[in-house]
């Protein structure tokens, strides 16, 4: 629900003020006007969304598109799915400090400062399509990596080796490939059961992601 707020009021009262509130104000014009400004805004949303590998920044980026655009002091969205949990986002990418821990509680949906009523800004649609670009950071982490593991599968090590070789060969970077075959893991599987085999697996990816740097 794109719930519209004042984040310059003590948050706890803006978020009073839309308990009884179902609907986002009216925002003027007649339908078909709005529906055609919508739409221009929505498909810029969607090109954002189809062009960025990053969920979390497609949301940023609506949030600082929206300061940026209609001069606002601030912005916020409220998300929350299942697959995701409940995210709250502050454009500028800026913490929610003490004053604003009441976001942490709120409904699902989109708070400006001053309140934003412009035809061309649907909160509905906007927090819809943020929540679609987080629901497809979570896809493209499953296609990535290895289920068991969480550690990348054949075909990223594939793609993440290509341009590995590529950056090395454009910019004369060194370049190091380590390969590492473990031992006995056959005999813990046939040994010890498929269950022991698996938590060793994660054992060892688990000493891995700590003892590799970020750009290793």
């Amino acid at each position: 629900m794109g719930r519209q707020g004042g984040l310059g009021r003590p948050l706890g009262e803006v978020l009073r003020s839309h308990a009884g509130s179902q609907t986002p104000p009216h925002m003027g014009g007649s339908t078909n006007e709005r529906r055609h400004v919508n739409s221009e805004f929505g498909a810029r949303l969607v090109a954002d969304l189809a062009s960025n590998e990053s969920g979390i920044a497609v949301v940023y980026e609506a949030l600082d598109g929206l300061v940026e655009q209609f001069s606002l002091s601030d912005a916020a969205m409220v998300l929350e799915e299942p697959g995701f949990g409940r995210q709250v986002f502050r454009s500028g990418r800026r913490r929610i400090d003490g004053g604003d821990l009441a976001l942490l509680d709120a409904e699902p949906g989109l708070y400006t400062d001053p309140p934003l009523d412009d035809p061309s800004v649907d909160p509905t649609l906007l927090t819809s399509l943020c929540t679609v670009a987080l629901r497809l950071d979570l896809l493209r982490h499953d296609s990535w990596h290895d289920s068991l593991t969480g550690l990348y599968d054949r075909r990223s090590f594939q793609r993440l080796l290509e341009m590995g070789v590529a950056r090395s060969e454009r910019y004369g970077w060194p370049f190091t490939l380590v390969i590492l075959d473990l031992d006995y893991l056959k005999s813990i599987n046939d040994n010890q059961g498929h269950r022991s085999g698996d938590a060793a697996l994660i054992g060892i990816a688990d000493r891995l992601r700590i003892a590799l740097r970020h750009g290793d």
